[in-house]
């Protein structure tokens, strides 16, 4: 049975998930779900891009990878990265305790603090 690679779901906060580098063996599955996409990495190089879809992983699939795999080689040395493209809606920031500043007309010290919501989404 092939092994499959995928990431069924994100936490709440999160927009990436790496699958730690290893040797990912040819006629392995990887499936790539709605609103996320598969990023292929090796040494800090981007190797390739994948949109929503099922993929088997092979010496195909990346265009030129036989140029960096020596002959015989039926595996894959990467990291693979997941993206999380949904909108990400009520993030907080905010000073976690106000900041004190000096007014320069009175003299004293005010305390300001900030605070407030924000959507993320990776396009």
């Amino acid at each position: 049975m092939a092994k499959v690679i995928e990431v069924r779901s994100f936490p709440d906060d999160q927009i990436v998930q790496r699958i730690p580098s290893s040797k990912h063996e040819f006629g392995t599955q990887l499936i790539v779900r709605e609103s996320q996409q598969a990023l292929f990495l090796n040494k800090g190089k981007l190797l390739l891009c994948l949109d929503p879809g099922t993929y088997t992983i092979d010496n195909a699939i990346i265009p030129g990878i036989d140029e960096l795999l020596p002959g015989g080689v039926d595996s894959l040395q990467c990291d693979i990265w997941f993206l999380n493209k949904t909108v990400k809606t009520d993030l907080r920031w905010g000073t976690g305790a106000p900041v004190e500043y000096l007014d320069p007309e009175f003299g004293i010290m005010v305390p300001v603090g900030a605070y407030g919501t924000f959507e993320s989404y990776i396009e």
